[in-house]
């Protein structure tokens, strides 16, 4: 059997592209122009569920329960943790992030204090109150965007 000049070529291009592990997409969500890398760094045990939560540029929104646009999970790896995200257009969003170490799907926290290992896009540090969508928000262009998050434990919580 002969293939033609253009046949082989074809061929060619279709492994090269099966091949590239540049354009293999490890991305959680739906495809779209823009994706967020998230590099979670501090993680001290491999314990848990690592879950993002990606919020609009909105104050009304953030960190409010159905304010989220997207949630995802992966399994925490020490001492550091890598996800993607498919985010839904270029624009500013804010990222919120825990260690879910109960599995019970959920953030843990008393009325003051936090129970579980959390972060936030912008990595600020709050106080006794939580940060401002301003505080976090972020932008997001086409392609790839990365964000370096780390993750913050309370008092008692990881220490081994």
């Amino acid at each position: 059997m002969k293939i033609s000049q253009k046949g082989a070529a074809l061929a060619g291009l279709l492994m090269a592209c099966v091949a590239s592990p540049a354009l293999a997409d490890d991305c959680a969500g739906e495809p779209g122009p823009a994706r967020l890398r998230v590099v979670v760094d501090g993680v001290r045990v491999p314990e848990g569920t690592m879950t993002a939560t990606l919020y609009p540029d909105a104050q009304d929104k953030f960190l409010k329960a159905n304010g989220q646009l997207a949630v995802w999970r992966v399994p925490a790896a020490a001492p550091v943790t890598s996800m993607c995200l498919r985010l839904p257009a270029p624009g500013r969003y804010a990222l919120a992030i825990y260690d879910d170490l109960n599995l019970n799907g959920r953030f843990d926290h008393t009325t003051f204090a936090p129970r579980e290992p959390y972060g936030f896009s912008n990595n600020p540090h709050p106080f006794f109150i939580l940060p401002s969508v301003r505080s976090v928000t972020f932008a997001a262009g086409p392609g790839d965007t990365t964000l370096h998050i780390h993750l913050i434990y309370p008092e008692g919580v990881g220490d081994r």
